[in-house]
């Protein structure tokens, strides 16, 4: 699964290679954000989705700053958080289908955090890539609210590969550059199990540069903003055997 992950600064310039990739710079301007280390369910992040414009009918990559993590369409009940969708119930959940036909969104991230049991106490690891941000799949889905609209998305994962599979067995399925473009097209897809199997051998490929080590546990306390916005929360920790 993913439970946890991190941005920061670097998410400028996450945003910045996505609308030059696939947008107009001139339709992306920054907006206030603060870092976020510790970035947990039904928490605000950001997303990167394209979209047909209403009026001129031209594509256009956009951002959402304050995307919900807690994909959680009108018609869902269940109080509990909805924050990972499994890449084999893509296709054939009725809470995914959808989404993931037609409505699919990058999650960019410096990486994510996992827990491993240790002498029967929980240690959380951060697992990342040399690479300044991470690609994360994701699916979303607009919701009416009073007069304006929430966008929630989900973090689409799978089987955990290589330095990931050490501390969890799920992992986010992560993109590659050459992938962003078929990934963000709204248009529906006709033969969603070649998606799939895009994204599953793009994953494979991340996994393959990703690395692990212990950090604080003070990434357990999700309230405490003098927690959540210290970068410090990165920096590995020496762990007891």
């Amino acid at each position: 699964m993913c439970g946890r992950f991190a941005i920061d600064g670097k998410v400028n310039e996450a945003i910045t290679a996505y609308v030059h990739a696939g947008g107009r710079p001139q339709d992306w301007s920054p907006s206030d954000w603060d870092a976020n280390y510790n970035v947990a369910p039904t928490n605000t992040s950001v997303i990167v989705r394209d979209r047909v414009d209403d009026d001129s009918g031209e594509l256009r990559r956009e951002v959402d700053w304050d995307a919900v993590w807690d994909f959680r369409p009108p018609w869902l009940k269940t109080p509990a958080p909805q924050i990972n969708a499994r890449i084999e119930n893509l296709t054939s959940s009725n809470l995914w289908k959808k989404a993931f036909i037609g409505r699919r969104a990058i999650v960019p991230m410096l990486g994510y955090y996992e827990w491993k049991t240790i002498a029967g106490k929980k240690q959380p690891y951060f697992i990342h890539s040399p690479a300044d941000f991470l690609s994360a799949a994701g699916i979303y889905v607009p919701v009416k609210t009073g007069d304006g609209w929430d966008v929630r998305f989900a973090i689409i994962t799978r089987e955990a590969r290589d330095a990931s599979g050490e501390i969890h067995d799920r992992m986010p399925a992560f993109l590659t550059p050459d992938t962003w473009d078929a990934w963000l097209s709204p248009t529906d897809l006709e033969d969603p199990s070649e998606t799939v199997e895009m994204l599953m051998a793009t994953s494979e490929t991340v996994a393959s540069t990703i690395t692990t080590y212990p950090v604080s546990k003070a990434i357990n306390n999700v309230r405490a903003r003098p927690v959540w916005d210290d970068p410090a929360l990165l920096e590995p920790v020496e762990v007891a055997d």
